[in-house]
């Protein structure tokens, strides 16, 4: 083998071996760096491989770190959650000083009581000329004297009826209802009003089933659904 020198003087390198040598180094680099790049080149992945794949990643947030490096828990954030106000809803009672119960009953009006209760024997009926049961009491009075109300108690209901004329129904409590029959039309008092004892209701007109007897108010009532004496009632609170 033929040797190679350097000569000083001129800089060069002296024989064919040397130019050899580099040439096979060079091809050597370049068949490992082709080698190295075709086995770097990247995989071509599916796309739902991908997409699967991402599902699944973690990504570690700020909070995480702070974490692993400390061991203090990262405080967390969170929203307010703003709370309505609940609006207690203010029961506004209806201050009344008028009572619905009856502690006491009085006459509705001032006269001479002309026919009496009577639920078991039979009366004379002028207008119809005939005998039956009475089940109220007639008080004579003049044509426009004021009806009052003979107790407390609640307007239970305020009509017309072709037999006894305008009418006002009163619930005076513990099952006591009063009946005023015989009005004019102008009532005074409607459903669902409450009444105090002698709190006008209306003017005295005409009874179409007694309208031959002389003007009057029927008064009638009942207590626990049954017809009883109106007068009993006024006896016993008076007493």
């Amino acid at each position: 083998m033929k040797k190679v020198r350097f000569d000083g003087k001129s800089g060069k390198w002296k024989g064919k071996g040397f130019y050899v040598a580099l040439a096979v180094c060079l091809i050597a680099v370049g068949v490992g760096a082709f080698s190295a790049m075709n086995s770097v080149k990247p995989q071509e992945l599916d796309p739902d491989v991908l997409s699967n794949n991402l599902t699944s990643i973690h990504f570690t947030t700020a909070e995480e770190v702070e974490n692993r490096v400390t061991g203090v828990p990262a405080e967390t954030t969170t929203a307010p959650t703003t709370v309505p106000k609940t609006t207690e809803a203010k029961t506004t009672v209806a201050a009344t000083t008028k009572s619905k119960t009856a502690s006491f009953f009085v006459l509705p009006i001032g006269g001479s009581v002309i026919k009496k209760f009577d639920d078991k024997q039979f009366q004379f009926s002028e207008t119809y000329n005939d005998w039956r049961l009475h089940t109220g009491v007639d008080i004579a009075v003049k044509k426009g004297e004021e009806v009052r109300s003979s107790g407390d108690g609640l307007v239970k209901d305020v009509y017309n009826d072709p037999i006894w004329g305008y009418t006002v129904v009163i619930d005076h409590g513990n099952d006591i209802t009063a009946y005023y029959q015989g009005l004019s039309e102008k009532i005074l008092v409607k459903k669902n009003d409450v009444v105090q004892a002698n709190d006008p209701l209306g003017a005295v007109d005409t009874i179409p089933c007694e309208s031959v007897e002389e003007t009057h108010i029927h008064f009638a009532m009942k207590e626990d659904g049954k017809w009883v004496d109106p007068l009993k009632k006024i006896e016993v609170n008076e007493e």
